[in-house]
């Protein structure tokens, strides 16, 4: 295992600085790298709605986003954070609702994934869509608990119609787009 582990290690290091030319201790490229702690901390809540915004409406997608919060007033700060203390309180209803361990599971693989992205410590940019892959994983979760509920609540013919007029409208907002 040991060396297989260095044979890899050797390998990434050979294409990394052989091939690449990359250096190890590049330095930070993005401002919120070269940012503080509290501008870091402050740009929290953008970052949250902003992997949300991808999740639900996944439009103009770019491989990085270099924007960062440096003033407390701004209102991507306190806005994002009304919209995210409402979010939280809808997610606690639900979970205390459901009872359900695997609900509260999949809470904490998206935020604990999240977490891991959110510039406490500096990244070298503040929204990357391939950073959601993982944390998408719990939001798939919940929605399927979620999904579960509602289906064992309303009758099948209910659901079968629903279902039926979610898929039409979903189709013709796709074709329009």
């Amino acid at each position: 295992w040991l060396l297989s582990s260095l044979f890899a290690v050797l390998g990434y290091l050979f294409l990394r600085l052989g091939v690449a030319k990359i250096p190890l201790f590049a330095p930070n490229v993005g401002p919120v790298a070269e940012s503080n702690l509290i501008q870091r901390l402050i740009t929290i809540p953008y970052e949250i709605v902003s992997y949300l915004w991808i999740i639900f409406f996944p439009k103009d997608l770019f491989i990085c986003q270099h924007t960062l919060i440096s003033n407390i007033s701004d209102f991507r700060f306190w806005g994002y954070l009304g919209l995210l203390g409402i979010l939280g309180m809808l997610g606690v209803w639900w979970g205390i609702r459901l009872k359900s361990k695997a609900f509260f599971f999949f809470v904490f693989w998206f935020f604990g994934a999240l977490f891991l992205v959110l510039n406490i410590i500096p990244l070298d940019m503040t929204v990357a869509e391939r950073w959601l892959y993982f944390p998408f994983i719990g939001f798939l979760g919940m929605v399927g608990i979620i999904l579960g509920e509602v289906i064992r609540a309303f009758p099948k013919a209910f659901l079968s119609n629903l279902f039926l007029f979610c898929l039409v409208v979903l189709f013709s907002c796709l074709s329009l787009r």
